[in-house]
């Protein structure tokens, strides 16, 4: 998720060229399974915690998204308005 797809196939290549197992049909599957491919596929935004959580720009809210986009991608989260919403205010209520 953290890598672009290109460099993921350049890296299974560089596998193949050292003669080391490759399976680049479990990367794209892999790939493929991913809840989001970007960030910007989230569906809550900073605005959003902005105007509904009365979160302030800054390095917290970077944080929190930060958290969501991993929760998100790990499989601990849908992405989904209500279960990030709660996500977000149960890590602000730590």
């Amino acid at each position: 998720y953290f890598y672009p797809e290109e460099l993921l196939h350049q890296a299974e290549d560089l596998r193949a060229a050292l003669g080391l197992t490759t399976d680049h049909s479990y990367l794209e599957a892999s790939l493929a399974a991913l809840p989001i491919r970007d960030k910007h596929e989230i569906l809550v935004t900073g605005r959003t915690l902005m105007q509904e959580e009365g979160i302030q720009p800054g390095p917290r809210m970077g944080q929190v998204l930060k958290e969501v986009e991993l929760a998100i991608v790990t499989g601990e989260l849908l992405n989904e308005k209500a279960a990030i919403l709660a996500f977000v205010k149960e890590r602000l209520n730590d």
